[in-house]
């Protein structure tokens, strides 16, 4: 089975058991990478419909999940009731 961790706040990376915190934050690190990028796009998406922040999908929270693996093995975004899943 999986263990699950929210981080909201620094501390909650305090959740993560010390020996697995390295992987944690190289998933974090990929994931942070992740959301400029999808930040730049909705930017762009922006621009073209002339709103303001129409396109934000940005989440207060990043959910690790330990697999076991390493490296990413799936990213999920979700906002409300959609979800994108995608796989490296």
């Amino acid at each position: 089975m999986s263990d699950r961790y929210e981080i909201k706040t620094v501390a909650d990376f305090l959740s993560v058991p010390a020996e697995k915190r390295a992987e944690c934050l190289a998933d974090f690190s990929q994931w942070l990478s992740i959301v400029d990028e999808h930040k730049e796009i909705e930017s762009l998406l922006d621009q073209i419909a002339g709103t303001d922040g129409a396109f934000s999908t940005i989440t207060d929270r990043f959910i690790w999940i330990d697999d076991s693996k390493r490296g990413v093995s799936g990213i999920n975004f979700t906002t409300g009731e959609d979800s994108c899943k995608t796989k490296p």
